[in-house]
């Protein structure tokens, strides 16, 4: 059975939300209870044409955006061309073909293990990567979350998702792009 119901970020954004991934648990906190401006250690900034948070992530020396989607069950998905046009598939220990699942949506993918990424000040080691497969059309990430045409914000590569943000306590402020992570 799925979820019955969908909270997302314009929900989220009167609260300082805390994700204890975990130990499974959720808080919701007044705005005025942690100053994220002073302990934020990512950088986030609004997707383009969305008011979903985008993070800033680096990979083998290249810093990108991707969307931070704490709905998304997988850990990291990339934009083929993104990762073709960085020769980072040659390069890449292959895996396996999978089917990957947003909130309201499946693809045909291959996954690969990327040897590291740096999210703030984490280094994360054999981080499994998604792309789509060779001629896979994917809305994945766009038709559900660029609800408005605006030009600010940040231009992403992909998703960041909860096989990576399980190991972490993320406290988030949607309205304000501000986020901390800490490995408990």
């Amino acid at each position: 059975m799925g979820g019955a119901i969908l909270l997302g970020a314009p929900f989220f954004k009167n609260f300082i939300t805390q994700i204890d991934y975990p130990n499974k648990r959720l808080r919701l906190l007044p705005k005025k209870s942690i100053d994220l401006k002073k302990i934020a250690n990512v950088t986030l900034k609004p997707k383009q044409g969305s008011v979903i948070p985008a993070i800033s992530i680096e990979v083998k020396g290249k810093r990108f955006w991707v969307m931070l989607d704490t709905g998304f069950n997988s850990g990291l998905y990339i934009e083929r061309s993104f990762a073709l046009s960085n020769d980072w598939m040659g390069q890449q220990r292959v895996q396996s073909s999978v089917i990957t699942q947003g909130v309201n949506s499946f693809s045909s993918s291959e996954s690969f293990i990327f040897d590291s990424i740096i999210i703030g000040p984490y280094e994360l080691e054999d981080v499994p990567v998604i792309i789509p497969s060779e001629g896979e059309a994917t809305t994945l990430g766009r038709k559900v979350y660029e609800t408005r045409k605006i030009s600010r914000g940040k231009k992403t590569k992909g998703i960041l998702g909860f096989e990576i943000l399980k190991h972490f306590i993320l406290t988030i402020d949607y309205s304000d792009y501000r986020a901390h992570i800490v490995a408990p």
